[in-house]
């Protein structure tokens, strides 16, 4: 009976052993208390870290925004064309394809829309008038951005390397912090889809049209408007780009980058028996904090790269125009720290539950291709910052605003040295908005998940 008290003995260290270990691996497998991560099925560890680094890629992505009607949007200063619009926006739907994780490539699929809707008579400090080619309420020369973007994640497959070795730290929870790095390469089209020529007898024709539309000069003073038409020198409304409907093509634009990334989970403690999600896999135990306190996983990244077209399709816009006086050659550098919530600590029903709480954005761009003939001689001018702040509602995570899994409220101010709502690039002012924003957000209910999953179960 020895050798087989001997041999029990042996299985039950054994057995203990591997269950204080929590995570194991099996050749390149990872496992979680003797079972595979996910479901029923083995999962490799370079599979784990495709999953990981494609889930934070897509919640990285830009947000589209509106602002709120006629209140939403202000330009400050002297040299902007427009003070406030009626509407303003950034809707661009994005498609993510090679979403497998069997591969670090991810590839995106976008069309940016920017729009400006004019108010009637915006009054313009650059021209000390009341716009009077504006005289409705279009979306006069909307920007279409379509393109695509290619994202490599990068990493180590061999085992036993430094990129191996984090994923398996990570499920021990030693550390709570993981880094990584992924490239970008992006291709797109940049126009605004119109037609009209840019020179002074062009100009000068739009705005006899709006002067005609204006039936006298007393019927024009009668609705409150400060100048005079009749009094106007049209030469000091001559731009070098015409803003009524001027073409702004740019056939193609290359950029490419590196971003840096830090994902930070809430720390675990031996208080609960509740399993904890790594980007939706099981890990070790789940946070209980103090009474009363909220805890978040947190996500950082750090983008720097350049920005350069190649096929430019408007000659004033060309390098060797005489014109010359658009920054097209950026340097761009975009900051972004994501704050998910989780659900209370205590209840397990709502314990694994993660939504997005709010989001930072800070985007700079500094051009750097020679602008010979350019009015633009300070170097402030050539820079580019856009701040944004994003926050889902008061209150607990789960109470999202207007119970959207992809909506925020956001508030931003920035510095344009020049306007990239194309045209309108010979502008420069400081603004501020606010409005409401949407894109893929974090967004697990344990709750609800529960139940779908027990509708979906076979019941006997």
């Amino acid at each position: 009976m020895r050798p087989y008290l001997f041999a029990g003995v042996c299985l039950a260290l054994l057995s203990f052993k591997t269950k204080a270990q929590q995570v194991q691996t099996k050749g390149d497998t990872i496992y979680f208390n003797s079972k595979p991560v996910l479901g029923t099925d083995s999962i490799p560890v370079y599979q784990v870290r495709n999953y990981i680094h494609k889930e934070a890629i897509v919640l990285n992505s830009e947000q589209s925004y509106l602002t709120l009607p006629f209140i939403g949007e202000y330009h400050f200063g002297n040299n902007a064309t427009h003070k406030n619009y009626a509407l303003t926006g950034n809707p661009s739907p994005r498609f993510f394809f090679f979403q497998g994780i069997r591969s670090r490539f991810l590839l995106e699929v976008f069309i940016e829309t920017q729009i400006r809707i004019l108010k009637n008579f915006s009054y313009s400090e650059k021209y000390r008038n009341y716009l009077f080619w504006d005289l409705s309420s279009p979306v006069r020369t909307p920007g279409y951005k379509p393109g695509a973007t290619l994202y490599i994640g990068l990493g180590s497959d061999r085992k036993g390397s430094a990129d191996y070795d984090k994923i398996i730290k990570l499920f021990n929870n030693d550390p709570k912090v993981y880094r990584f790095k992924y490239l970008t390469i992006s291709a797109y089209h940049y126009s605004n889809g119109q037609d009209g020529k840019h020179d002074p007898a062009s100009q000068i024709q739009f705005m006899d049209n709006a002067i005609a539309k204006i039936n006298s000069v007393e019927d024009y003073l009668k609705k409150g408007y400060r100048d005079k038409v009749a009094a106007i020198n049209k030469q000091d409304y001559l731009r070098k780009f015409n803003v009524y409907n001027g073409n702004f093509a740019v056939d193609l634009i290359l950029a490419g980058g590196i971003t840096f990334n830090r994902k930070e989970y809430a720390a675990p403690t031996a208080k609960t028996g509740a399993e904890k999600l790594v980007s939706g896999l099981m890990s070790a135990k789940a946070a209980v904090p103090a009474s009363g306190k909220t805890t978040y996983d947190v996500q950082v990244s750090h983008y720097i790269g350049l920005q350069i077209p190649v096929l430019i399709g408007e000659d004033l816009l060309k390098r060797n125009s005489p014109v010359n006086a658009y920054g097209m050659d950026r340097i761009v550098y975009r900051f972004q720290h994501i704050a998910d919530e989780h659900g209370d600590p205590n209840n397990k029903a709502t314990s694994q539950s993660v939504f997005e709480k709010r989001r930072f954005i800070a985007k700079a761009s500094f051009a750097f291709n020679a602008l010979k003939n350019n009015p633009y001689i300070n170097g402030v001018q050539r820079f580019n910052v856009d701040l944004r702040y994003h926050f889902s509602g008061i209150g607990k995570a789960q109470n999202r605003f207007f119970q959207t899994n992809s909506g925020s409220y956001f508030i931003g101010a920035g510095w344009k040295g020049q306007d990239d709502y194309n045209i309108y690039f010979e502008d420069s002012f400081p603004y501020v908005n606010f409005g409401i924003a949407y894109g893929f957000k974090t967004n697990y209910d344990q709750k609800i998940n529960r139940v779908v999953e027990r509708l979906r179960t076979p019941q006997h």
